[in-house]
């Protein structure tokens, strides 16, 4: 091995923290390799250069970064909040009057449920959050995969162009991506997560593990319980995941959603579509391919990997 390609990699890592590096090739197991993020997508210091997740992937892990940073800051709002309350001196006073005081203006009348409503609130709205961003990184995953393989795509939920929609679109571009909106749409109409996921995946060999994918569809079903009934367990959720929850367990009872089951859900959804992710690259169906050592491209023009 050679030190000069060793050190550039060492310091590579420190530079740029998400890079993950290995020693070795499948072929030769000779040359230092360097994996590149999709935010570092030109970043290129010698080796085989192999992308550890797709665009799709960067992308909903950017907005669920952004989610756990809304549920932290509302969080800790509410916690300063509260300390101003217990330190004022007329504990009778209204948590507007407080507040006011410290110029800060706000309607509320509830002083007991003040800090709980907020924080299931804040919550609520990153579950609802978390699953619109799955569903547009399935369908932008859809799209990898249609680039690989137009016709397995296609497949899924067959459809057809006439003429003057051809023309309209004007471009292949446009054309592929109005195919892959309608395919997916056609999936997702089945109004069961599981089975578009495995729709999506079923010409890739990708298998779900069951653990990892089953906490994932809890909290999407949670989801769906908090729109449409009021948040309340029904018989079928309390049969598929009832021993994933710990309060309440029983038809009818609310769901207990706190900054933690926010948290956690984001963690579970981001881990199911790594996972994914990684399967699918592992494969050469997702990607932006191989740099072999001497190559003057970046990962964003490289050949797909076979």
């Amino acid at each position: 091995m050679r030190v000069r390609s060793t050190l550039t990699a060492a310091l590579a890592v420190a530079k740029y923290p998400t890079l993950a590096v290995f020693v070795g090739s499948p072929q030769s197991r000779s040359a230092v390799h360097l994996i590149v993020m999709p935010q570092h997508p030109s970043l290129f210091l010698g080796g085989d250069v192999v992308p550890t997740r797709s665009k799709p992937f960067a992308l909903l892990s950017s907005r669920l970064t952004d989610a756990r940073l809304y549920l932290n800051g509302v969080d800790a709002c509410i916690s300063a909040a509260m300390r101003e309350l217990r330190r004022a001196p007329d504990q009778k006073a209204s948590i507007s009057a407080v507040l006011a005081q410290k110029g800060i203006s706000i309607r509320v009348s509830d002083r007991a449920g003040f800090a709980n409503r907020l924080r299931r609130n804040s919550a609520e709205y990153v579950l609802h959050s978390a699953y619109a961003f799955l569903a547009e990184y399935l369908q932008e995953l859809l799209g990898e995969l249609y680039d690989r393989n137009p016709l397995a795509v296609v497949s899924k939920a067959p459809g057809k162009f006439d003429y003057h929609e051809v023309v309209t679109l004007g471009s292949f571009e446009a054309i592929r991506d109005v195919m892959v909106e309608k395919v997916f749409r056609r999936l997702e109409a089945t109004k069961s997560t599981q089975q578009l996921l495995e729709r999506i995946l079923d010409h890739t060999g990708v298998l779900l593990p069951e653990t990892l994918t089953r906490r994932a569809l809890m909290y999407i079903e949670a989801r769906h319980l908090i729109v449409h009934n009021a948040g309340k367990i029904d018989e079928r959720f309390l049969e598929r995941f009832g021993d994933l929850i710990t309060t309440p367990t029983c038809v009818g009872g609310r769901l207990n959603i706190t900054k933690g089951f926010g948290r956690y859900a984001l963690t579970s959804l981001e881990e199911l579509a790594g996972h994914i992710d990684g399967e699918l690259i592992s494969r050469g169906f997702v990607g932006e391919g191989y740099i072999t050592a001497g190559d003057s491209r970046t990962s964003s023009d490289a050949s797909p990997a076979a």
